[in-house]
């Protein structure tokens, strides 16, 4: 009985190391997001759910690996970090969580969210789709280690022309859509203005042939009344 009690003992000694060692806390590394920081370049955020108090230095090395179009692995070393979340990143949109064998848009570890950024700046990117994984030769603390598979497995994340500033980069001499509602609207007042002009004119065009009619008419009168006044004259005298 007693070498019974003795193994119950072990095994609840196990089981509460287990439970209280790094990994079995299941760090630490939970979101991938990433924003604009130039033309052609992104910032890469990875997110822990560790403090500032448990936080003194970025961790590790990016590796962005382009699946299409395809191409050669681009790795970046991490080296800034900060305690609030960056401006750029939109739940969603362009930043992500850990959910098992993918990334999902809202924050489902139940860690009471993220509370610490580490940062990799990644250049001469073309939009496409990648995979962001810590490069496998990284080493870091547990505070930084990946959550699970959708953070070191290679999730694929689809980075578009908006996201590295290069949308109407070659259209910048083309004028803006205001001009357009701008000339359309000259072009109305103009048309609209002369419509009232071109009525005057009308009118006093026609205000003029009648006044010609009018005196055609009286001109043509006068004379027939002569010419018949100048006839019965002559017949009277015979």
């Amino acid at each position: 009985m007693k070498r019974k009690k003795n193994h119950r003992v072990a095994t609840t000694f196990t089981t509460m190391t287990l439970a209280l060692a790094p990994h079995g806390a299941r760090g630490h590394t939970i979101s991938w997001g990433y924003e604009n920081a130039g033309t052609g370049s992104i910032n890469v955020w990875a997110g822990t759910y560790h403090a500032s108090d448990e936080v003194s230095n970025p961790e590790g090395v990016l590796r962005l690996t382009p699946i299409s179009p395809g191409g050669t692995p681009i790795t970046s070393a991490f080296t800034s970090f900060q305690f609030t979340k960056p401006v750029g990143l939109v739940d969603g949109a362009n930043n992500f969580y850990a959910g098992g064998l993918m990334l999902v848009p809202t924050d489902t570890t139940g860690n009471g969210g993220v509370f610490s950024w580490q940062s990799a700046l990644v250049g001469g990117l073309t939009p496409g789709t990648y995979t962001f994984q810590y490069d496998p030769g990284s080493l870091f603390t547990f505070r930084w280690e990946p959550w699970d598979d959708s953070i070191s497995g290679g999730s694929p994340l689809t980075i578009s022309a908006a996201d590295l500033g290069l949308t109407g980069g070659h259209h910048s001499d083309a004028p803006e859509p205001i001009f357009l509602f701008t000339d359309v609207a000259a072009i109305s007042s103009a048309l609209y203005s002369s419509v009232p002009t071109a009525l005057s004119q009308r009118e006093l065009a026609l205000g003029g042939s009648r006044t010609t009619l009018r005196d055609f008419n009286t001109r043509l009168f006068r004379q027939r009344a002569g010419m018949s006044g100048h006839g019965l004259g002559g017949t009277a005298a015979q």
